[in-house]
């Protein structure tokens, strides 16, 4: 530490004997968090018959068969494909939604999170044949909330009514 940083009350970064550890950013709040729930279940399901069967498949997997002969390997082989593909059973599950009054986060089946700021949000939308949500944005785009879906109708609901109630309170319009 310089004398410097003595008076100043900061040690560098980086170094040891830190005098003043500024505390970590606080996360913020989320009221609003969703994510697809009976969805779950039927790729819980899912994933377990194919890991089941494939697993079958490889126990009973020939060892010789029409002059081609299987081996333990292959065995394993097999096993480990099913684990795999039990595994991109879950992708399904993965939507995340996230809100507060400053932004919202969104998670796709495969993409990372994206941070939209309700000042681009133009609505919220679930029309009667949508299987989900979509944030509507301006110049006719739109952001797909894979975690509020048709297939759960309560949560659906809730979820609908506070993200409406943030889009409205940051739009300045308190009777929405």
């Amino acid at each position: 530490m310089t004398p410097s940083d003595a008076r100043s009350g900061h040690a560098r970064p980086g170094r040891a004997g830190r005098t003043d550890a500024r505390p970590e950013p606080a996360a913020p709040a989320w009221p609003v968090e969703s994510r697809p729930e009976r969805l779950r279940y039927v790729c819980g399901a899912a994933a377990a018959f194919v890991a089941a069967s494939f697993t079958v498949a490889a126990l009973l997997l020939p060892s010789s068969h029409d002059g081609f002969s299987f081996h333990r390997g292959d065995q394993w082989a097999i096993f480990l494909v099913g684990l795999a593909v039990a595994g991109l059973c879950w992708l399904p599950t993965r939507p995340r939604l996230r809100a507060n009054a400053a932004v919202v986060e969104v998670r796709g089946i495969v993409a990372s999170y994206r941070t939209v700021p309700w000042d681009m949000v133009v609505a919220v939308e679930f029309r009667p044949k949508w299987r989900w949500a979509r944030l509507i944005l301006p110049a006719d785009e739109s952001i797909s909330l894979y975690a509020v879906q048709r297939s759960d109708p309560a949560v659906a609901v809730r979820v609908m009514r506070q993200l409406r109630a943030l889009h409205a309170r940051a739009n300045g319009d308190e009777a929405g």
